[in-house]
């Protein structure tokens, strides 16, 4: 591990108070003089993880919802989820001035086109390929496990509506949504949201709490000790799918329907 990631999980372990903690600290912390990155404690949420990807792990470590509490800003989202404020932002500087981790893209400074390419590319892509085979698992772990683990029925219950949500969603951002925002950008008219949007807007609302729904039922995704290989298969499934959900509903919230854009 190196001298930077060790720093970085310093950070980071130091963020969990005791008691009432600092929620109500005032902003005494704020990039140098002179920094390339210029976050502020009244900075959304959304708009950090827009410019710098990378720190969308600092946010899942401490659990803030980066995608739809976007808007939140950084001393909002630290204070509910009693966090020291000034060292949340400290964690988040140390990580998006790392060059090693800017491999991903800021999508605020891409044409809309090329942001709707790669959220179809990657994260539909990903759906339309993991949805059916964490099905199939959950099934067949169900049938194996489903006595022992009576909370396997609920969490196959809430991943199918996930599932079935998830697949009338990506078709209409792939055959309404995004066609409309790529001729509204060609004409070169203003990001404004519009029915559709808004209905987006609450299916990324209600994924979230699926979501969430999941990791409770789970207990964080822990393996049982009885767990067979399908059983823990499908737990790391339902996890890599809550992150690709997380950074897929992040750059159509802050992103592509203008919140990231609106500074």
């Amino acid at each position: 591990m190196s001298v930077r990631l060790f720093a970085i999980v310093g950070l980071v372990g130091g963020l969990m108070l005791a008691g009432r903690g600092l929620a109500g600290a005032e902003e005494t912390t704020a990039p140098p003089p002179g920094a390339a990155l210029a976050w502020r404690l009244d900075t959304p949420v959304g708009r950090v993880v827009a410019e710098r990807p990378a720190t969308a792990r600092i946010f899942e470590l401490v659990g803030i919802d980066y995608c739809c509490g976007g808007a939140r800003t950084l001393a909002e989202a630290a204070a509910a989820s009693s966090l020291d404020p000034a060292r949340l932002l400290a964690a988040l500087e140390v990580v998006g001035r790392d060059p090693t981790r800017h491999e991903d893209r800021d999508w605020t400074r891409a044409p809309v086109g090329a942001v709707i390419d790669h959220v179809v590319a990657t994260h539909h892509a990903f759906l339309r390929r993991e949805l059916p085979r964490i099905e199939q698992l959950a099934q067949r772990v169900v049938r194996a496990h489903g006595e022992r683990h009576p909370e396997l029925a609920a969490v196959q219950a809430t991943f199918q509506g996930l599932a079935k949500d998830l697949i009338t969603h990506i078709r209409l951002e792939e055959e309404t949504v995004f066609p409309r925002l790529r001729r509204r950008a060609a004409a070169g008219e203003a990001a404004s949201a519009d029915e559709h949007e808004v209905v987006l807007r609450e299916q990324h609302d209600a994924a979230g709490a699926a979501l969430v729904k999941l990791r409770t039922l789970t207990r964080g995704y822990e393996v049982p000790a009885d767990a067979c290989p399908s059983y823990r298969e499908l737990l790391v499934g339902l996890e890599a799918l809550e992150q690709d959900l997380h950074r897929h509903v992040h750059l159509e919230n802050n992103v592509l329907f203008g919140t990231a854009r609106s500074r």
